[in-house]
């Protein structure tokens, strides 16, 4: 008949034929366990990527109570520079005239080559919208279909 100690050397192993010593097994557990952390914050910090922000540069000339001349400086990284009314939300078409929605049946005054300009301008008669205006640098095929935008410069056309 077989002891007890017998049994359990059979089952686990006697001291000298136990495959992994309790120091392996730690180290081998936090190696795991850095390595899981790692993938799982590469791939959590990869998904906070925002994409790139639309960068160009323009300047603003006039001191905004009848008119602005603005002029495209440098294009950086965008496709275009349109131009939006901050109170009211709408997009200085490109007649001059109005301010529109982007609904795609109108077209929204945009700039996009360096050294082009353009002049807003606001009398009672045409352009009656007074404010607080933002030239937007912006990335994607047209202003209707904006992929990224970044406002790059903020101007006032006054009474």
């Amino acid at each position: 008949m077989m002891d007890g100690k017998t049994i359990r050397n059979r089952l686990v192993g006697s001291e000298d034929e136990r495959a992994v010593s309790p120091v392996i097994g730690v180290i081998l557990m936090v190696a795991i366990t850095v390595i899981l952390a790692a993938v799982i914050a590469a791939f959590v910090l990869d998904m906070g990527d925002m994409g790139e922000n639309a960068q160009a540069g323009v300047s603003v000339e006039g001191d905004g109570t009848d008119a602005v001349t603005i002029s495209v400086a440098s294009m950086d990284n965008a496709d275009g520079v349109i131009f939006i009314n901050s109170e009211e939300g709408q997009y200085v078409r490109e007649d001059n005239e109005d301010l529109i929605d982007l609904d795609g049946t109108e077209t929204a005054m945009e700039l996009d080559t360096v050294g082009e300009q353009v002049t807003i301008e606001h009398d009672s008669t045409n352009f009656d919208h007074a404010g607080d205006y933002t030239a937007i640098a912006y990335i994607g095929e047209n202003p209707e279909n904006i992929e990224e935008q970044t406002g790059i410069r903020d101007f006032e056309l006054t009474d």
